[in-house]
C-alpha cells in the first residue's frame, strides 16, 4: 500500500506471481507447468456465465523459474490446492451464482471462504478449509485476454495489489494490439527488464499509479 492507503501496484516488484508447481489446462487438453507455459496458448478459464471457455496467454508481468520465496501461501480446499503470492488475486463467490464473483488478495482470505473452481466438466465452488505459508520456487504471472484463469482448478486473476478491474482496463490496448500487431513487433514492444517484467508493463502502471494518486 501507499502512504495514502491506496494499492501501489508495482509489476517490477517480486513475489506477485504464482510458482512452478502451479499448472493450467490448455486448449489440447494437455496439463502444464507455469514453467513451460508459452504466450500465444490458450487456457481453461470460468466464463463470466460460469461455463468453462479458453483465454489465450498474451504475455506475462513475471516469468522467473530461479526465484524463490519462503512467503508464498498455499490455499487448500477440500480436493485442491494453489500455491500463490500474498498479493495476488484469487476469485471468490457467496453463492452458486456466477453474479456475486469478487475478488481477494490471498493474504486477506479466510478459512470458510469460497473460491471459484471448475473440474473440467462442472463449475464448483468450494470451501477454503487450511491455509499456510509455504516456501515456493519460481515465479510466473501469465495475462491472459480475460485477466483471469484456472490454475490448479482454481479461478485467479491474472493481477496483484490492485484491483483487477481497474488494471485490466489500463491494458486494454495491449491486449487490441496483441490482435493486430506482428509476433515479432509485439515482443519487442514488451521486451523484458532485468527482472523479466515487460518494461512497458511498467510504465503504463506507474501512469496508473500517478493518475489515482491525484484522485
Amino acid at each position: 500500500m501507499g502512504n495514502d492507503g491506496k494499492p501501489d501496484y508495482d509489476l517490477n516488484r517480486k513475489k506477485n506471481c504464482l510458482t512452478s508447481n502451479d499448472w493450467v489446462i490448455t486448449k489440447d487438453g494437455e496439463r502444464k507447468y507455469l514453467q513451460h507455459l508459452k504466450a500465444g496458448e490458450e487456457v481453461q478459464e470460468v466464463k463470466p456465465d460460469g461455463t468453462l471457455g479458453y483465454t489465450k496467454v498474451y504475455s506475462f508481468s513475471h516469468k522467473d523459474p530461479h526465484q524463490s520465496s519462503p512467503n508464498y501461501l498455499e490455499i487448500i480446499t477440500g480436493t485442491r490446492s494453489i500455491t500463490i503470492s500474498k498479493n495476488h488475486h484469487l476469485v471468490f463467490t457467496d453463492d452458486d451464482s456466477n453474479s456475486s464473483r469478487t475478488y481477494k488478495m490471498a493474504k486477506e482470505v479466510k478459512i470458510g471462504d469460497h473460491v471459484v473452481c471448475h473440474d473440467g466438466h462442472h463449475r464448483n465452488i468450494e470451501q477454503i478449509t487450511n491455509i499456510k505459508e509455504v516456501e515456493g520456487k519460481g515465479a510466473f504471472a501469465p495475462i491472459t485476454k480475460s485477466g483471469e484463469l484456472l490454475v490448479n482448478g482454481i479461478q485467479v486473476s491474472c493481477y496483484s495489489s490492485a484491483d483487477p478491474n481497474l488494471v485490466h482496463a489500463a491494458l486494454t490496448l495491449f491486449r487490441l494490439a496483441y490482435d493486430v500487431t506482428p509476433t515479432s513487433m509485439f515482443d519487442t514492444l514488451l521486451w523484458p527488464n532485468e527482472n523479466g517484467n515487460p518494461y512497458i508493463f511498467g510504465a503504463t502502471v506507474k501512469l496508473y499509479n500517478l493518475l489515482t494518486s491525484a484522485e
